[in-house]
């Protein structure tokens, strides 16, 4: 079991990054003041999820 940790490290690493990003950005779809059409609200559920992607992998890059 230990010689898989090796392998999953990274991406354990990137896992980690990534929730901390939904935590904060998940706040922007909670507070959004505006009108809350579907179309609006999908927009905003996806934009969060792939600025959350994008930070939480740059993180896991940035401190190995």
């Amino acid at each position: 079991m230990t010689s898989y940790n090796i392998y999953f490290r990274p991406a354990q690493r990137t896992v980690v990054y990534v929730i901390i990003a939904v935590a904060i950005l998940g706040l922007l779809f909670d507070i959004y003041p505006g009108p809350l059409w579907s179309r609006t609200k999908i927009g905003i559920f996806i934009a969060v999820n792939i600025l959350a992607g994008a930070i939480g992998g740059y993180l896991a890059v940035r401190f190995k």
